[in-house]
C-alpha cells in the first residue's frame, strides 16, 4: 500500500483556526486537527515510522523489548541484593574465622604456660627426689654405721 512520501511537516492552516500536516511532495493537507498538540502527535508518530514496513509490528517487538529490559532490571535488583547478603555473610565468616584463629592462639599460649607450670613442678619434684635419695644414702650411712656394718 502506498502512503504519503515522510518528512512531514506540521503547518497552520491559512485563513482557520486549524493544524495539518503537508509533505514535501504536495501543497494539499493530509489531515486537520482543531488542537495543534494532535497534529503535531501525528505528524511525529509519521516521520518516526520512516523506514518500517510495518510499524504496527515493529512496536510490538519494541514492547516485547521493553518488557525484556524491566524483567532484567528487576532480576538485576534481585541479584545484587542475594550478593550484598552473601557478601555480608563472607565477611562475618570471615570475622569469625579470625576471632577462633585468635582464641586457637590464646589456648595455645595458656596450654603452653600450663605445661611450662608443670614442667616446671616436675623439675622440682625430681630435684627434691634427688635430694631425697642423697638423704636416703646418709641415713643407710648412718644406720649402718651405728649398726657397725657397711652398706
Amino acid at each position: 500500500m502506498k502512503h504519503t512520501p515522510e518528512p512531514w511537516e506540521l503547518r497552520k492552516m491559512h485563513g482557520t483556526e486549524m493544524w495539518g500536516a503537508k509533505s514535501h511532495i504536495s501543497d494539499w493537507f493530509l489531515f486537520e486537527f482543531a488542537l495543534e498538540k494532535d497534529a503535531a502527535r501525528i505528524v511525529a508518530c509519521v516521520n518516526a515510522c520512516v523506514g518500517m514496513d510495518d510499524p504496527a509490528k515493529y512496536m510490538e517487538g519494541v514492547r516485547i523489548l521493553e518488557k525484556t529490559y524491566y524483567d532484567l532490571q528487576a532480576e538485576k535488583a534481585i541479584l545484587r541484593n542475594e550478593r550484598d547478603e552473601l557478601l555480608s555473610a563472607l565477611e562475618m565468616a570471615s570475622a569469625v574465622m579470625t576471632a577462633c584463629d585468635a582464641l586457637k592462639k590464646a589456648i595455645l599460649r595458656n596450654e603452653r604456660n600450663e605445661l611450662l607450670e608443670a614442667l616446671e613442678m616436675a623439675a622440682a619434684v625430681m630435684t627434691a627426689c634427688d635430694a631425697l635419695k642423697s638423704a636416703q644414702e646418709q641415713v643407710r650411712q648412718t644406720i649402718a654405721k651405728m649398726k657397725g656394718t657397711n652398706p
